[in-house]
Formats: structure tokens, C-alpha cells, sequence
């Protein structure tokens, strides 16, 4: 019995490490690992916390909510796709408006995007030839109509005859989203 009262703390103290060690230890790593991870979520609930506050603010913003509101009308003006079909109902509404007959009618898209400066976005440009027979009372009324047409329109060549076929070159763009490395 003397030998076994001497092993009994020694036992008791391997048992006890053991269930430490096997048991409790683990639990106090997960424990610590939960612990840095509601951490991180609370640092991230955070960011998102100031993220809507910043929304917030943008929303309240009248000069943002201005420009939004105008997002539709710039993209009338300069659009972000080809958008054929809106090429060709502009100019025939314009012909149909003014009464002109259209003889003939082409259009070139340019494909690569063309830089004005460096500081603006790049654009791709369509030039759209056609000759139609004009005579000069309506000709103001045929060019007020592609001044005030929605699209941005340029006119870059221009032959006017009064007993020919008129002859115009129009330049329209679009936002090129390629952004290429020549400027």
C-alpha cells in the first residue's frame, strides 16, 4: 500500500494532463480560433456600416442625384453601344419630318476608338453618307433637325446642289469601352 499511496499523485497528475491535454486543450483552440474569427466579422460589419453611411450621404448629394437623372439623357446623346437601329430611326425621321426622299444611303463604322485628348474617354465613330434631293427653302429645317436630333451628330462634308442630289457625310460616335494602348 505504501507503493500505491506513492504512485496515486502521479497517476492522478498523468490523469489529469491527459484530460487536459486530449480533451480541454482543443476545446481552448477553438475556442480562440471562434474568438478571432467574430473578430474579423465584427471589423467587417464595421467597413459595412460605414459603406451604407457613405451611400447615405451620396444619396443626399442633389448635385449626384442630378447627374443620375441625366445618366438617360447622356446616353441618348452618346452611347455606350452602336446602337444601329437608333442611327436609323433618327436620320429617317428626319428625312420623313423634312419630306425628303432618301436615294441612297451608307455607313461606315470606324473600328478603332479615337482619342480627342488624353483626358477623354476614347469613342468609336460612324460616318453615315447619303444623298437626297434638297432645294433651299427646307434646307435650315433639314439642318435644325439634325442640330436638335437627340444623338450626337456632326456634319464633316457637305455638297449641296440644286439641280443634283445633295450630297452630306454625318459623323456620330459612341462610347468605345476598349481602351487601347495608341493614343
Amino acid at each position: 500500500m505504501n507503493i500505491f499511496a506513492k504512485l496515486l499523485p502521479i497517476i492522478l497528475l498523468s490523469f489529469i494532463f491527459y484530460i487536459l491535454i486530449y480533451n480541454i486543450y482543443p476545446k481552448y483552440q477553438e475556442t480562440i480560433s471562434l474568438i478571432k474569427q467574430i473578430n474579423e466579422l465584427k471589423n467587417k460589419i464595421k467597413k459595412i456600416e460605414s459603406i451604407e453611411k457613405f451611400l447615405q450621404s451620396l444619396n443626399q448629394n442633389n448635385y449626384l442625384q442630378e447627374i443620375y437623372k441625366q445618366k438617360n439623357l447622356l446616353d441618348l446623346w452618346l452611347p455606350t453601344k452602336l446602337q444601329f437601329d437608333s442611327i436609323v430611326a433618327s436620320l429617317v425621321g428626319i428625312f420623313q419630318a423634312n419630306l425628303f426622299p432618301l436615294k441612297s444611303f451608307q455607313i461606315e463604322i470606324q473600328p478603332d476608338p479615337f482619342y480627342y485628348n488624353n483626358s477623354v474617354l476614347p469613342v468609336k465613330k460612324v460616318n453615315i453618307k447619303f444623298t437626297t434631293q434638297i432645294n433651299n427653302q427646307n434646307l435650315m429645317n433639314f439642318l435644325n433637325s439634325f442640330e436638335q436630333n437627340m444623338r450626337l451628330m456632326s456634319f464633316k462634308k457637305v455638297k449641296i446642289s440644286s439641280s443634283e442630289s445633295s450630297e452630306f457625310v454625318v459623323e456620330t460616335y459612341y462610347l468605345s469601352t476598349e481602351l487601347n494602348s495608341q493614343k
